[in-house]
């Protein structure tokens, strides 16, 4: 059948237009298209009805619009729920949460760029829609037992309520909480760390805090002990040797051997 609307073609369009000459793939639709129609009316043989009649029955009615994004190819994986009620994408070792009653239960996933999509025996159980700053561990609230649930909503500790504890102490303070809170896959597990170091300020202060998180602002992953060891040893009241709020810029000595930019002309 492919072979034979070739040869249709061949013969009612190409056969008409092989003698002329086209300088441009503009000119040459503009003269396809009338022969095209023209071929599309045609009643089939020992038919009254054409292809565009066909078209027009049967094709056009169950059309619909174009996708208004490009296609994206998606990826699928099945993969087991873990004890945290969350699967693991290999793409990026990132986590994201499925109702804890499908813990232990073999998944099927499905994501691309934009979404993840988690099913069980042929329904989704979870949607996650991804972003270039999702953080590590993407967890939805409801999928949480509720024992869980109660803990964080009676403590109210949030990973954005404690950093904005912090922030209250001073912002050296509130660098340290986020980096305490993100030292881990699971900021959960680091809630009672951070809201610790918070309460420092009830023994010290909270100018010591904010110098002894300032004093530790170059480590990358600090520590509530270190922290902690800094006040207790009074660390924190000793001057830091390299201050980044000082002037940089300061002159170098006079020295014979210190060429100025006259040497270079």
């Amino acid at each position: 059948m492919v072979e034979n609307a070739v040869n249709i073609v061949y013969t009612h369009i190409y056969a008409h237009l092989r003698n002329n000459v086209f300088h441009s793939i503009e000119s040459l639709n503009h003269h396809i298209r009338p022969l095209l129609d023209t071929l599309n009316r045609k009643p089939y043989k020992n038919s009254s009805e054409s292809r565009m009649d066909i078209f027009m029955r049967q094709e056009l009615p169950v059309l619909k619009e174009l996708p208004s994004r490009p296609f994206q190819v998606k990826k699928g994986k099945q993969v087991t729920v873990q004890p945290n009620y969350a699967i693991q994408l290999s793409d990026n070792s990132h986590y994201y949460t499925v109702p804890y009653q499908y813990v232990g239960c073999k998944v099927w996933v499905s994501y691309d760029s934009r979404t993840v999509e988690v099913f069980y025996q042929n329904e989704r159980i979870s949607l996650h829609v991804r972003s270039s700053n999702e953080p590590k561990f993407n967890r939805i609230h409801e999928h949480m037992p509720s024992n869980h649930q109660h803990m964080l909503e009676t403590r109210g500790w949030t990973v954005e309520q404690l950093i904005q504890k912090a922030g209250w102490v001073g912002q050296y303070t509130r660098q340290a909480a986020d980096r305490l809170l993100h030292g881990s896959i699971y900021p959960e597990q680091n809630f009672k760390t951070c809201h610790a170091m918070i309460r420092l300020q009830d023994s010290y202060g909270k100018d010591r805090l904010e110098a002894a998180c300032r004093r530790a602002a170059n480590v990358p992953r600090p520590t509530l002990r270190m922290i902690r060891n800094i006040l207790a040893s009074g660390l924190d009241k000793q001057p830091l040797l390299f201050d980044e709020d000082q002037d940089q810029t300061e002159q170098l000595p006079d020295h014979d051997n210190i060429r100025g930019p006259e040497d270079y002309k």
